[in-house]
């Protein structure tokens, strides 16, 4: 498939707004790989700033497709160069109509889109109660849908700051450094039969994990990763899709959003963990990567424009 013109500027943004995140913020990211390469891919993250959309989109091997509001396209400048990057509009209050049908025509050409089901950046950095819009794209779509969590990016930014607080690699170490965790994709047909309450329920439940995960990543402890325990301990945490030994599943059950569980013939679905909800604790360590630490600085992917 041949590359538009937006295609090639995305990719060409991604080396050194990468090296500019690790300056400013000390930015690490783990599981880049759990992204399926091809495909419709639905990624569902938290929102704790206005960084939330670079951050998340160095840490995606693919182009993503992200949402922005309405009125954001009629600030001069922004508003052309979100048309550029073919950002999808929607409402303050939720998915207007046209957003809804953007961000499924995006879906359906195989793209990755990403989303904040929360709705608007959090007030005090925990994960707020999520909305009910995300549930119709997945029952419309069905494609597999990967958690994404960030941690560190509402005490650089968050909504009641003025200016950005910055945590570069040589200073010591401050709640400004960001992290980002993305978690193994769920199988997009089983979770789009539970009922609303119960995929919303998995859904932040997922998130939650992978906020746990990027917390102690930007902290340079080493932890479960998002919804691979039995992943070796020897594989890159950034690594590309190439690096993993194969695409791993998540299934929910149709009983209980708790344990998702499963299999389907010709693709296994492994049982994902329980989370942990409680915050590490301990005094706040350096970041210094171990051997099974390595932050991907393959230049597959750009942030996007907020």
């Amino acid at each position: 498939m041949a590359r538009s013109l937006s295609d090639w500027c995305y990719l060409g943004l991604y080396p050194p707004l990468h090296m500019l995140a690790v300056f400013t913020h000390s930015f690490r990211f783990e599981g880049s790989h759990h992204v399926p390469p091809t495909g419709p891919v639905l990624l569902v993250g938290n929102h704790q700033s206005y960084l939330d959309i670079p951050f998340m989109g160095l840490a995606c091997p693919r182009r993503i497709h992200f949402l922005a509001r309405k009125t954001l396209f009629d600030v001069p400048i922004l508003g052309p160069v979100m048309t550029f990057f073919g950002t999808v509009p929607v409402d303050n209050v939720g998915f207007s109509r046209a957003g809804l049908s953007g961000i499924l025509q995006e879906l359906r050409q195989g793209h990755v889109v990403l989303v904040y089901p929360e709705g608007e950046r959090s007030r005090d950095g925990r994960l707020a109660p999520l909305k009910p819009g995300v549930t119709l794209l997945i029952r419309e779509v069905r494609c597999p849908v990967v958690p994404v969590g960030i941690a560190g990016a509402y005490e650089a930014w968050s909504r009641h700051r003025r200016w950005m607080r910055f945590a570069p690699p040589f200073l010591p170490w401050n709640p400004a450094r960001v992290a980002v965790s993305v978690g193994r994709p769920i199988d997009g047909e089983s979770l789009a039969r539970l009922p609303r309450d119960a995929m919303l329920s998995l859904l932040a439940d997922r998130i939650r994990e992978c906020i746990v995960n990027a917390d102690r990543l930007r902290r340079g402890r080493v932890g479960r990763r998002c919804g691979s325990p039995e992943e070796s301990s020897g594989k890159s945490l950034g690594g590309s899709p190439g690096q993993s030994s194969g695409q791993s599943w998540e299934q929910p059950s149709e009983q209980s959003s708790e344990q998702p569980s499963g299999q389907s013939s010709g693709q296994a679905f492994d049982q994902a963990p329980a989370h942990s909800a409680g915050q590490p604790s301990g005094p706040p360590l350096p970041v210094r990567p171990s051997g099974d630490q390595v932050v991907s600085n393959s230049p597959q992917s750009p942030a996007g424009v907020c």
